[in-house]
């Protein structure tokens, strides 16, 4: 059980236990539906528990909505660095401009960390199946965590995606 989130209903504020295999609210049906975090209870631990684990996207799983703090699926996503832009600030009148350089990601893009979540969070939901549609590189990024866990299509409009999907080891139909 997520004991750190639940769902809550935009439309009635009913607060039913988070689980991605339930998408609607439990006393009106509604769709929308929001994931709410114990913060009180989060912060009284988070600053010296994170202290002591791996600089990537699951050192903050209590900000996230998976069960488990040492998720299986996952391939060094996060912890990408801070790089001091000290020119580009200094046109800009911000000495202290930082940017944050996703190409460290496992695909070079920003997309990996919400691929990595949403496979961690089916696959404990024991959902062996998706399709994922694309427009981008989100098809790219959604594929190598998921590949040997989960069964997926991968639906993507730009035909250059479809190719850095198939290049690096995209195999959809699985055992």
């Amino acid at each position: 059980m997520y004991s750190h989130v639940v769902a809550e209903c935009l439309d009635c504020g009913q607060r039913d236990s988070y689980t991605p295999k339930i998408a609607t609210c439990s006393k009106c049906g509604s769709g929308w539906r929001e994931a709410r975090y114990d913060y009180e209870a989060i912060s009284k631990t988070i600053l010296e528990d994170i202290r002591h684990r791996p600089f990537d996207i699951w050192r903050f799983y209590e900000l996230l909505p998976v069960q488990s703090p040492h998720p299986t699926i996952s391939m060094g996503e996060g912890g990408t660095p801070l790089i001091l832009a000290s020119n580009l600030g200094m046109m800009l009148g911000c000495p202290n401009l930082y940017i944050k350089d996703e190409r460290q990601n496992p695909t070079n893009s920003f997309k990996d960390r919400q691929a990595s979540i949403t496979v961690t969070s089916l696959k404990e939901a024991g959902i062996t199946e998706t399709v994922l549609a694309s427009t981008g590189n989100v098809a790219g990024s959604g594929h190598p965590p998921a590949s040997d866990r989960i069964r997926g299509t991968a639906i993507s409009l730009q035909i250059s995606r479809i190719a850095e999907a198939l290049t690096s080891r995209a195999r959809w139909a699985y055992r």
